[in-house]
């Protein structure tokens, strides 16, 4: 499969960081990646996986939340110039827009469980935990498979 086109936007602070990041990749099989809301973690980092051309697989995001899920598909969908389902879609209950093209999947935390149940192998993951009043929370995750 063919690399996709991908500028990103050089206002947001994770872009600065993208070439170190995907040498830490080639490096580690593990990362973990901080950095503040609106950084652009969930949209850029997995096209600029992606535009790398390294990545054999579907990279799979987890956003916790449906509205957000669908939102960071659409946008990153509307950075290739594309429509939702094409190059990157989304997946919840209810709601699927893929199809055999898309190569970034925006999952909710039922698929992803669901994924994982239906046996679906990971080579790689990054996932930051945080603890609530509410218990341990997986907040965005991405895999690569």
């Amino acid at each position: 499969m063919s690399a996709v086109k991908f500028n990103p936007d050089p206002a947001l602070p994770i872009t600065k960081v993208i070439p170190e990041l995907l040498g830490a990749i080639e490096r580690s099989s593990k990362l973990i990646l901080t950095a503040p809301p609106g950084a652009g973690k969930t949209t850029i980092v997995p096209l600029a996986l992606l535009a790398a051309g390294k990545i054999k697989g579907r990279i799979i995001v987890l956003e916790p939340r449906r509205l957000a899920a669908r939102a960071a598909a659409e946008r990153m969908a509307q950075s290739l110039n594309e429509a939702a389902g094409d190059t990157v879609g989304y997946r919840m209950r209810g709601q699927q827009k893929t199809s055999t093209q898309t190569r970034i999947e925006v999952v909710t935390e039922g698929i992803l469980t669901r994924m994982f149940t239906r046996g679906l192998r990971k080579s790689w993951i990054k996932q930051r935990l945080t603890r609530s009043p509410w218990g341990l929370a997986i907040t965005p995750i991405l895999l690569i498979v």
